[in-house]
């Protein structure tokens, strides 16, 4: 049985359990550890996934539930010294798989639970920008008519400095460039911009898809907070992700400005985690 241990935002936690139950997930427990002592209504939440005739169960735990566990999950928004207090919580009762990050400070945060638990990289993965690239592509999808299964479109980057490749952008097989011109490209960039909102709900979805893929080892390319060892840092790049987390990062051609903007949120992220 696939066993999930949760902590951090009860709002992006429960999202994450509203979520789960609709993806296609064998028998699976999920424990929440509910250091603020919010009000989880284990009841309410079993009954929800039992209307998708769903074999999640949902209790609450501790840390001593890790030990046997495929996945932990980490939400909210947290300082370092919180970060490294829940890694050394789970490392000491025995936690030896996959962290999940869906933090504020996703890359940040990503960044700060490799080096705490010392795990390889690939067990280390963050939501990055799955729901802003998901949203993407519905922008573009609704601009063409088409469904947005048709769509490559690519957000990369830091939450703090958004990076849209187009000239990696494929509409089936076609690039986005003989679909849109410039001018419709730069209005779909400024929509996203100026209503993208990663709420709790989306980020509760996107960790959903991304313990789906895991689980049931989909082996899917997705824009995931993942270590880059050139730089030393974690970034929303395109990646593989299978059963054992990041399989490998996938290098993409990116205009020079792409470039410039890709090294900029790195150097932002090295400044706030002191590299």
């Amino acid at each position: 049985m696939n066993k999930i241990v949760v902590i951090g935002s009860f709002e992006t936690n429960k999202n994450y359990i509203y979520s789960l139950v609709n993806q296609d997930i064998n028998t699976c427990e999920v424990v929440f550890i509910n250091e603020k002592q919010e009000n989880i209504d284990e009841i309410f939440l079993n009954t929800h996934a039992s209307f998708f005739k769903s074999s999640i169960n949902i209790k609450s735990g501790n840390y001593n539930s890790c030990g046997d566990a495929s996945i932990f999950v980490i939400t909210g928004k947290q300082d370092t010294n919180t970060i490294r207090e829940i890694v050394k919580n789970a490392k000491e009762n025995k936690f030896d798989g996959i962290y999940l990050i869906a933090t504020d400070n996703v890359n940040i945060d990503s960044y700060f639970v490799f080096s705490s638990s010392l795990v390889p990289t690939h067990k280390v993965i963050g939501i990055g920008t799955m729901a802003e690239t998901n949203y993407l592509s519905n922008l573009v999808a609704d601009k063409l008519n088409l469904s947005n299964r048709c769509i490559n479109s690519y957000v990369l980057g830091d939450n703090d400095s958004y990076i849209i490749p187009w000239n990696i952008s494929n509409i089936g097989v076609m690039n986005i460039n003989d679909c849109l011109n410039s001018d419709q490209l730069k209005s779909i960039e400024k929509e996203f911009k100026t209503n993208f909102v990663n709420s709790p709900y989306l980020k509760g979805c996107s960790l959903a898809y991304l313990t789906n893929v895991i689980i049931n080892d989909k082996k899917e390319i997705l824009t995931v907070s993942s270590y880059d060892m050139e730089t030393g840092v974690y970034i929303s790049i395109p990646a593989i992700v299978d059963k054992c987390g990041i399989r490998e990062s996938i290098s993409v051609e990116l205009s020079k400005e792409d470039t410039n903007d890709v090294y900029n949120a790195i150097k932002n992220i090295k400044s706030s985690i002191n590299l």
